[in-house]
C-alpha cells in the first residue's frame, strides 16, 4: 500500500479562495483547482452538445486525454448508523460504560468479542459501505468515459473528498480502497477494472506533529495494474504536488498505515446506555 500525507501550514487553507465573500468548501476548492489546471478538461463541458443516452460520464480528462478522473464527495457522516449499531450492541452484550463513548471505544469493544463476531463485520461495513458505493459507481463511469471518448488505455482515477465525515476515518479508505481495486468475480476477473487509482482527500482529519505543523491525510491506492504502469504512479504524485502547490501547502509522503490522526472537530459521541 501506498500513503501518502499532505503537510499543510493550519492558516493555508481556504486561501485558493481569498478573494471571494468567505472560504471555499474543499469541494469547490477542488473543482476550482481542476477547472484552473492547464493539464485538465471538463467532461460536462466537452459533452455539452453530445450526450449520448444511457452513457454515464466522469467529471475529467487530464493529461491529453490519458488520464480519466472522476471526483465523489462524502456528503453526510454514518453516526447514525453507528449510534443503531451501538444499541443493538448493548441489548446483546451490556453498556459499554457510564456515560458518553467514541467510535475508537465502540471499535475496542467489539473487537474483544469472541468469534464468530459479526458486530466486527457489520461495524467494519458501516464505516465503508460509502466507499464501496463510489467506487462500484466510478467503475461504470469510467468504463463509459473510455467509450464516448476513444481512449481505451486511459488511466482511470477516483478522488474521494472527505471535509465533515470524522467516522470515516483514512485507514477505512485504505483497507476498502485496496480490497475493491482487488476484488475479482472469478480468478483472474477483476470485479472494477477501469479505475487504477483511489485517492482521498480528508480535511475532516489531521495529523499532529511534534513541531506543530498540521497535516491532511491524502491517502493514494493502487491497483495491481496501476503499480505496473509508470504513467499512473507519475500522474498521482503530479496531481498530489499540484494540490498541494495550489493550497499553498507542501507536501511529504511516505509508506506505511496512518498513525495518530485525529478528527478536525472534536470527537462524535455516542450514548452508551
Amino acid at each position: 500500500m501506498l500513503s501518502c500525507r499532505m503537510a499543510d501550514k493550519p492558516t493555508t487553507l481556504g486561501q485558493a479562495a481569498r478573494n471571494t465573500s468567505g472560504p471555499l468548501s474543499l469541494k469547490e476548492r477542488f473543482e476550482r483547482f481542476m477547472s484552473s489546471s492547464d493539464f485538465t478538461e471538463s467532461i460536462d463541458a466537452l459533452t455539452v452538445n453530445d450526450n449520448i443516452p444511457g452513457r454515464r460520464k466522469a467529471d475529467y480528462l487530464a493529461l491529453r486525454r490519458s488520464v480519466i478522473i472522476e471526483q465523489k464527495s462524502i456528503d453526510r457522516d454514518v453516526d447514525a448508523k453507528v449510534s443503531a449499531f451501538l444499541s443493538d450492541f448493548i441489548r446483546q452484550h451490556g453498556s459499554l460504560r457510564a456515560g458518553d463513548v467514541t467510535l475508537a471505544s465502540i471499535i475496542d469493544a467489539v473487537v474483544k468479542l469472541p468469534p464468530p463476531n459479526l458486530f466486527k463485520r457489520r461495524l467494519r461495513a458501516i464505516l465503508t459501505q460509502r466507499i464501496d458505493d463510489y467506487l462500484a459507481e466510478a467503475d461504470k463511469q469510467t468504463r463509459d468515459t473510455r467509450l464516448t471518448f476513444s481512449i481505451p488505455t486511459a488511466v482511470g482515477v477516483v478522488v474521494i473528498l472527505n471535509e465533515h465525515a470524522q467516522l470515516i476515518e483514512p485507514d477505512y479508505f485504505v483497507d476498502k480502497a485496496w480490497d475493491m481495486l482487488r476484488k475479482e468475480t472469478t480468478p483472474g476477473q477483476l470485479r472494477y477494472p477501469e479505475n487504477q487509482i483511489a485517492l482521498l482527500i480528508s480535511e475532516a482529519h489531521r495529523i499532529a506533529t511534534a513541531d506543530g505543523t498540521e497535516m491532511i491525510p491524502t491517502e493514494t491506492i493502487f491497483s495491481e495494474a496501476g503499480l505496473a504502469n509508470p504513467a499512473a504512479v507519475s500522474f498521482a504524485e503530479q496531481l498530489r504536488l499540484r494540490w498541494a502547490e495550489f493550497n499553498r501547502a507542501g507536501s511529504l509522503e511516505w509508506i506505511g498505515p496512518i498513525r495518530e490522526v485525529t478528527a478536525r472537530e472534536p470527537a462524535t459521541r455516542f450514548k452508551a446506555i
